[in-house]
C-alpha cells in the first residue's frame, strides 16, 4: 500500500507551520479544518492514506487546537464523520453542546462539516474518515454521540478498538481491499459500541421523547409533498393540537423547521458538482417546493442570496477540464454568506506530500510500515 507522510518541524514559525500542515491535511482528506498551535510552535507528523475506498490518518503532534473553518456548504457526497482513537496524550472534544475528555484507549466521533473543537496535549491519534450518508444509514443515532469519549478497554467498546487495531497495525497482512472492508464495517461497529450511551441518555420529559419521534419522522420523509402538520400528527399518533404544543418552546414552529431542513438539503445539492446541470426548479420540486417563486423567496430569506448565485459560484469554483473532484468548503450548519475557496483533490490515489524537515523526511523514507511507532 502506498502511504504518504507530511510533517511540520521547528524550522517554521508556529503560524507558518500550522498553515502549511492545515493546507496539506485539508487537501488530502477533503476537509475544511483549522489548526492552531497551543504553545506557539507546531511539531507534527501525519501518516496518511487516502483513496476512493479508504481514508486513514495517524497524527503525532505537539499541543494544538483543531476546529471547523467557515465556508460554503459541502456537497452531500463529500460530507464526512471522523472516528478517532486516542493512543497517547489527551484531547478535549466539543460538538453539539457536549464536551468530553478523551484519554488513551478512548474513542470519539465528530461530524467534520459542523462546528467542533479538539484541543490536545502532546498526543497521538488515529482517525478514519467515513462518508456521512454511510454512517447515518448504519448508525442513525450518531448525532447524539458526537463529542462523547467511549472507553474501549472492555465491554462493547472493545469491538471498535479491535477494528482500529487491525486498520493501523504495522504487522497487518491485509491489503487495501481487506482494510477497506474492515473500514466499511466501522459504522455498524460504532452503532453497537455507542448503543449503551444512546440507551442511557436522559430525556427530561415525555415531551422530549415525542419531539425526537416527530423530527426523526420528518427527516425520513422530507421529500414527501404531503408533509404538513396534519399528516405528521396522524403518522406519529398524536393530535394536531398536541403536535403544535410540543414545538411552543422550540426556536421555530414545526413547519418553519421543516422548511429550513428542506432548504439545507437543497443547498447541499446546489453545491454538488455532479448535479451542476440539473435545473434548480427540479431540485426544489424534489424537496417539496411546488412553487418556484415561493422557493426563491424562502431561499433568499434563509441564506441572504438567491439559489442562482449559489449555483453560479459553484460552477466558477470548478475547473472546466478537471477530472478530479472538487472538495467544497464545510458549513457551520447552514451555508455561510461568504464564499470560501475550493480545494482540489487528487482522486487517483495518494498525493505525494513532502513538507518535512531533513530529519523527519529521512525517517519517513525508511523502509518500514507507515504506522510503525
Amino acid at each position: 500500500m502506498g502511504f504518504s507522510s507530511f510533517c511540520v518541524g521547528s524550522r517554521r514559525s508556529g503560524s507558518e507551520g500550522a498553515r502549511a500542515f492545515q493546507a496539506r491535511f485539508n487537501k488530502t482528506f477533503e476537509t475544511r479544518l483549522r489548526v492552531d498551535p497551543n504553545d506557539g510552535m507546531l511539531v507534527v507528523k501525519t501518516i496518511a492514506y487516502s483513496s476512493s475506498r479508504l481514508r486513514l490518518a495517524h497524527l503525532r503532534a505537539s499541543s494544538y487546537t483543531m476546529s471547523l473553518m467557515p465556508g460554503q456548504p459541502v456537497p452531500t457526497g463529500m460530507k464526512q464523520f471522523v472516528a478517532t482513537f486516542q493512543t497517547q496524550g489527551t484531547s478535549n472534544v466539543r460538538q453539539d453542546g457536549r464536551e468530553a475528555r478523551a484519554v488513551p484507549g478512548d474513542l470519539f466521533v465528530l461530524d467534520a462539516c459542523r462546528p467542533f473543537q479538539v484541543e490536545t496535549s502532546v498526543a497521538s491519534l488515529q482517525s478514519v474518515f467515513i462518508p456521512s450518508d454511510i454512517v447515518r444509514e448504519a448508525f442513525p443515532g450518531v448525532d447524539s454521540c458526537t463529542a462523547v469519549a467511549l472507553p474501549t478497554q472492555s465491554g462493547v467498546g472493545r469491538i471498535a478498538r479491535v477494528a482500529f487495531e487491525e486498520l493501523f497495525d504495522p504487522a497487518s497482512e491485509a491489503d487495501e481491499d481487506g482494510l477497506a472492508r474492515i473500514a466499511s464495517t466501522l459504522p455498524h461497529v460504532l452503532a453497537v459500541a455507542f448503543g449503551p450511551h444512546l440507551q442511557s441518555r436522559p430525556l427530561t420529559s415525555r415531551d422530549d421523547h415525542h419531539r425526537e419521534r416527530i423530527k426523526d419522522f420528518v427527516r425520513r420523509n422530507l421529500r414527501d409533498p404531503r408533509l404538513n402538520t396534519s399528516f405528521i400528527a396522524k403518522e406519529v399518533g398524536l393530535s394536531l393540537r398536541r403536535l403544535h404544543e410540543l414545538f411552543v418552546a422550540e426556536p421555530e414552529t414545526v413547519m418553519r423547521w421543516i422548511r429550513a431542513e428542506r432548504l439545507r438539503r437543497i443547498s447541499d445539492e446546489l453545491a454538488d458538482p455532479a448535479l451542476a446541470e440539473r435545473p434548480i426548479a427540479n431540485i426544489a420540486y424534489d424537496w417539496g417546493f411546488r412553487q418556484p417563486s415561493h422557493f426563491s423567496r424562502s431561499f433568499r430569506t434563509e441564506y441572504g442570496v438567491s439559489p442562482r448565485i449559489v449555483r453560479a459560484g459553484i460552477r466558477l469554483a470548478q475547473p472546466q477540464n478537471s477530472r478530479h473532484r472538487i472538495a467544497r468548503p464545510c458549513l457551520n450548519d447552514r451555508p455561510s454568506r461568504n464564499a470560501g475557496d475550493a480545494l482540489g483533490f487528487n482522486n487517483l490515489g495518494m498525493s505525494r506530500l513532502h513538507d518535512c524537515t531533513a530529519q523527519q523526511c529521512n525517517e519517513a523514507k525508511r523502509p518500514q510500515h507507515a504506522f510503525e511507532g
